[in-house]
């Protein structure tokens, strides 16, 4: 059945990794059995679909400014314009004639997952115009047959189209084989003195454009196959670092959280070079002599975003000192309602 509304809307969260971000990556996933802990933020991804009656779909990026056309799923053609989201209309199979149009709140490459965000909200809209009903587990997993398998993107992991998918924060382990991770959510009750206290003194800076992160990510996966010590200890810790945030963040405990993220951190920086490179360092060590307690890198690193956790009474010094030094600062919140959609 497809609806019969002129247009539908969708809003998908981006996310942030708070622990074991790397952890969902095939070849480290499956031995380590890995688990990420991750959370929606309130910086999203749009899509709306209209109906028109020339034949065809024509996809928008607003924010990328790009535009690509063609006259039916059947004939899509990858070549670089936007192929992305050509695939998940290819995948979803979606039939008729539509303008599509997408947007995003964050830059591209900021670490957050905001590709995979879009993508979420067009899968989201799809299904809502082919009259299925909104299933958190088959929206996500869509996603990443479009990522994985669709566009080949074998060396990514399941985190960003789960934490652009289901609301609040996540708890993710991974089971399975290197061809099928299947992925067990656990979403966590957070009391709610800390989400008060974690969205008054945490901030999330953009620093600039990253390195592509599958390259980043390549090399932190090979190193843990080659057996280098040093990484493989550093994934070991990363993965109780990441349970034991989990657990923190259910009691509530905030300095065990803070705690945690330095910890993250420092053991991420352990997994290749470059991942916390010199600007990142020299921001580090900007925001410590500036009031805050502790940074987390986004993302597979190399420049994007950072997570800095400030005290409170030093807090608006800290982002004073941030932004003189060239970093977008935005303030840290919750989302807790997962993908949404609507029509008009």
């Amino acid at each position: 059945m497809i609806i019969t509304k002129k247009r539908i809307h969708s809003r998908a969260p981006e996310r942030a990794d708070l622990a074991g971000g790397t952890l969902d990556i095939p070849p480290v996933a499956i031995p380590m059995k890995g688990v990420t802990l991750n959370t929606s933020i309130r910086e999203y991804a749009y899509c709306t679909l209209e109906k028109r009656k020339k034949k065809g779909i024509t996809i928008k990026s607003l924010d990328l400014d790009k535009e690509t056309s063609f006259s039916d799923w059947e004939n899509i053609k990858y070549n670089g314009q936007l192929d992305l989201l050509k695939a998940a209309i290819k995948v979803c199979k979606l039939k008729g004639n539509w303008n599509i149009y997408t947007s995003n709140d964050s830059p591209k490459q900021s670490g957050r997952g905001s590709s995979s965000a879009v993508l979420v909200a067009m899968i989201a809209a799809i299904r809502k115009a082919q009259g299925k009903k909104l299933n958190h587990k088959e929206i996500a997993e869509l996603g990443c047959e479009v990522e994985i398998k669709e566009m080949g993107f074998r060396g990514n992991g399941k985190q960003d189209e789960y934490g652009a998918d289901y609301p609040g924060v996540k708890l993710l382990k991974y089971s399975g084989t290197m061809d099928n991770i299947k992925v067990d959510v656990k979403v966590l009750k957070i009391p709610d003195h800390f989400v008060k206290e974690v969205e008054r003194d945490m901030i999330i800076g953009y620093i600039g454009t990253r390195k592509i992160s599958s390259d980043v990510n390549l090399t932190m996966v090979n190193n843990f196959v080659q057996g280098k010590k040093k990484v493989v200890t550093a994934f070991k810790n990363l993965k109780k670092v990441t349970l034991d945030m989990a657990k923190a963040m259910e009691k509530g405990d905030v300095d065990k959280f803070v705690y945690l993220l330095g910890e993250e951190t420092k053991n991420r920086g352990n997994l290749a070079d470059g991942i916390i490179n010199d600007k990142m360092k020299k921001l580090i060590a900007l925001g410590k002599k500036n009031g805050v307690r502790a940074v987390k890198v986004l993302g597979a690193g190399a420049g994007g975003s950072m997570l800095f956790y400030c005290d409170n009474k030093k807090r608006e010094q800290a982002i004073r000192a941030l932004e003189k030094a060239g970093v977008k600062v935005d303030r840290f919140r919750f989302d807790f309602d997962g993908v949404q959609v609507w029509e008009s």
